[in-house]
């Protein structure tokens, strides 16, 4: 981890010009490549939560609406909840498209039966 992070310790240190050359490259690359793991973790979990909360906002949204479901909300009142989930699920879907890595982060499995079928996977029994 040590030379991952950082040029090392000082105590043994290249002598050659070329060594020192090359220990100096492959500290600035790994301080690069560590950089841009955090980036895209951190760039990764805002993705995750927009899709986490349109997942809240639809489970939350058949109970409230009881058996009938969008038949009992008034008409204007419909059109901007779907005009909602529709930007809501639009977001999701860029962000599955720009983050395909978050397709793989599964939510809880309370949650997942009360999803639609085909946006969850249940483990081989």
């Amino acid at each position: 981890m040590v030379s991952l992070s950082t040029v090392g310790y000082g105590e043994i240190v290249p002598a050659a010009p070329l060594l020192r050359l090359v220990t100096a490259a492959q500290a600035v690359t790994s301080f690069g490549l560590l950089t841009a793991t955090v980036s895209w973790i951190l760039q990764t979990y805002p993705a995750l939560s927009r899709r986490r909360a349109l997942a809240h906002e639809l489970n939350l949204f058949r109970p409230a609406t009881g058996p009938q479901g969008m038949s009992a909300l008034e008409p204007g009142h419909a059109a901007a909840l779907l005009e909602s989930f529709v930007r809501g699920v639009a977001t999701v879907s860029r962000d599955l498209l720009s983050f395909n890595g978050t397709y793989y982060f599964h939510g809880a499995a309370s949650a997942a039966p009360s999803c639609p079928r085909s946006t969850w996977h249940q483990s081989p029994a």
